[in-house]
């Protein structure tokens, strides 16, 4: 049963597309060895910051819901969790962002995005978190 969940979440994953966040958290796992969930967790407020003006009426409803700014609560929870709310144990050089940038804008997630991600749209999301 747990092998073909997992198949079937695989299915709904790679015919969903996931947007920015998983973009760019294989790039970011595979330079630097960070867990998949926590590079996910850690991007996902600023992932919520860039898209908010394109999908305001989902973004407001799940604010509503929470009763406080969606990435704002996003944050609150990683906290709650014990994660951290950013990479920077990670040392990620700023001289490292182009390469990065390079290796996440041909990912099909990026295409399933909010708003159309930009290179600058990247470089923004990742020093928000490095």
């Amino acid at each position: 049963d747990t092998a073909y969940g997992s198949l079937m979440a695989g299915m709904a994953l790679a015919s969903a597309r996931l947007g920015v966040v998983h973009g760019l958290a294989h790039p970011l796992g595979v330079r630097y060895d960070i867990p998949h969930g926590l590079v996910c967790g850690v991007l996902l407020p600023a992932a919520i910051r860039l898209n908010y003006a394109h999908a305001k009426d989902k973004y407001d409803l799940l604010s509503h819901i929470a009763g406080k700014p969606l990435a704002a609560y996003a944050t609150e929870l990683l906290v709650k969790v014990g994660m951290p709310t950013d990479l920077r144990a990670y040392r990620i050089p700023e001289s490292d962002l182009p390469a990065i940038v390079a290796d996440a804008m041909p990912s099909g997630s990026l295409k399933a995005n909010a708003k159309k991600v930009t290179d600058e749209d990247v470089v923004w999301m990742l020093r928000q978190v490095v």
